[in-house]
């Protein structure tokens, strides 16, 4: 965790970094935010958990300012009851929430999410940024929190507030994006969807104009304003350009946009920007309930001295949720944000990323990219697979590695019946590739029994793949070398839809 404030005082910036700080840590920033609260505080959390120790300290908090006659209210999210949208659901479910003694409004995030994580104090301070409010937000997940001193920004959050509170919905939401000078910078808030396109657009515009450098933390990229402004600046290496995203959810819109064929023609357009610039992606968990959620969450744009930093995952789904964005043009903190960019692309790249399977066309296969030689895969000691079958362009590869993968697996005091008929079955297959060559390759081989590692080098072509897990939502992930060219991860039996 990095806190800093620019020229100014009345901004202040707080940088989160995966494992950079504890909860704990974060969980006092925020109580002393609304320990500081005399008349009111309004706050608009899109995911928020006080069981948990640190949670709790930020109950207490508001527990004590409704003590002191501090007029407190709540908006929260209403959870998605479809497919897994992106960004993933909230954690805590209503029951908690309306339990609590201070006043409380669920909005439907049906069909747009209400994504706010904002708290207005008094009239004339504002919390704002991407993190929620849970302990894998405060740990586990890159996040920028910024608190402005404005009434009028502080006003501009509160009209939005209201809107919301008085409708319980998110559709025509949000206040109008006026400027303010705070101190020699100047700050726009934004809000969405009322105006979320515009907002796309006026990132877009700022990215094409920019001349030194753009720098882009977002978990996925997918608003068509901004692609196609990120592609020209790209192909004519306007400026210096780099980022970070998150793997796993863009992955999931590729598999999205590949699969209803709306959103297809942004394929080529992303593939270039995260190919033909600076990008890094973490490989963060996929989601279920009970997962670690180490998600790239941080949401900001830098263009040359101007700075977008929010809750918006600049994403066409963004447009269409409550959101808000700062825009701040002020030199010391477009500084700050650039540098934190690149902090995390030099951490993501110093971590393996997965080994992503490119689906082939026309087939059931998946295809490993680059040279497999230096790509290996690894499962989880979790996970076990229970059937696959694949095959290899370089015959006998794969019989070679399944026996190799089999001896390599079984460690002392874990063997048994399936691991030793494993084994056999290895050795045999072994052989009977030797004699007949890559006829052998057909057919299935079934590969039982808990796995800790699969050595795929050499072969480049999976075919039929089925998995059984210990939990059933557990994932199954391939972890392997940095810089694996992509077009999507298959993650085991679990299937996600992701928002364009």
């Amino acid at each position: 965790m990095t806190e800093a404030g620019p020229a100014s005082a009345a901004i202040e910036l707080t940088t989160l970094t995966d494992g950079g700080q504890r909860a704990a840590d974060i969980a006092r920033l925020l109580s002393g935010f609304l320990a500081r609260a005399e008349k009111s505080l309004d706050l608009a959390v899109y995911d928020l958990r006080f069981e948990t120790d640190a949670g709790g300290l930020v109950l207490a908090s508001l527990l004590s300012a409704v003590q002191r006659g501090v007029a407190v209210r709540l908006l929260y999210n209403v959870a998605h009851p479809g497919p897994i949208p992106v960004p993933p659901p909230p954690e805590t479910g209503p029951e908690a929430i309306e339990s609590l003694p201070i006043d409380t409004r669920g909005v439907a995030g049906i069909p747009d999410l209400m994504h706010h994580k904002y708290v207005v104090r008094d009239g004339g301070a504002v919390w704002t940024g991407s993190t929620n409010w849970t302990d894998d937000s405060w740990t586990r997940q890159e996040n920028v929190i910024v608190t402005v001193r404005s009434p009028k920004i502080a006003y501009a959050y509160s009209l939005t507030f209201d809107q919301l509170w008085q409708t319980g919905q998110v559709a025509d939401t949000g206040s109008d994006p006026r400027p303010v000078e705070i101190d020699g910078a100047s700050v726009r808030p934004w809000f969405c969807p009322e105006h979320g396109e515009a907002l796309s657009h006026r990132v877009a515009k700022h990215i094409g104009k920019a001349r030194e450098r753009v720098r882009i933390a977002s978990p996925v990229l997918t608003s068509g304003p901004i692609l196609a402004t990120l592609v020209e600046v790209v192909n004519e290496r306007r400026c210096d350009i780099g980022g970070i995203v998150d793997d796993t959810q863009v992955d999931q819109v590729f598999h999205q946009w590949h699969t209803n064929g709306v959103s297809e023609w942004k394929v080529p357009l992303l593939q270039r920007i995260l190919e033909g610039a600076e990008f890094s992606g973490k490989a963060s968990i996929p989601w279920t309930p009970e997962s670690l959620h180490d998600f790239m969450h941080a949401k900001v744009v830098v263009a040359d001295d101007t700075t977008f930093v929010g809750s918006f995952n600049f994403s066409r789904s963004g447009e269409r949720n409550a959101e808000n964005v700062l825009e701040i043009r002020d030199a010391p903190i477009a500084d700050r944000i650039a540098a934190y960019v690149d902090e995390l692309g030099r951490a993501t790249r110093e971590r393996p990323s997965p080994v992503r399977l490119r689906h082939v066309s026309g087939s059931r296969g998946w295809a490993l990219p680059g040279p497999t030689d230096t790509n290996p895969a690894i499962a989880s000691e979790r996970n076990a697979y229970q059937h696959v079958t694949y095959r290899s362009r370089k015959p006998n590869a794969a019989v070679s590695d399944f026996a190799r993968h089999a001896k390599s697996t079984v460690r002392l005091g874990e063997v048994d019946v399936r691991a030793l008929f494993l084994i056999a079955a290895a050795g045999v297959l072994t052989v009977v590739a030797a004699l007949l060559g890559p006829a052998a390759l057909a057919g299935e081989k079934p590969m039982r029994g808990d796995v800790s590692r699969v050595d795929l080098r050499g072969v480049n072509f999976i075919e039929n793949c089925r998995f059984s897990h210990r939990a059933p939502d557990d994932p199954i992930v391939f972890p392997g070398r940095a810089g694996a060219s992509h077009d999507h991860t298959f993650v085991g039996n679990r299937s996600t839809n992701a928002s364009s």
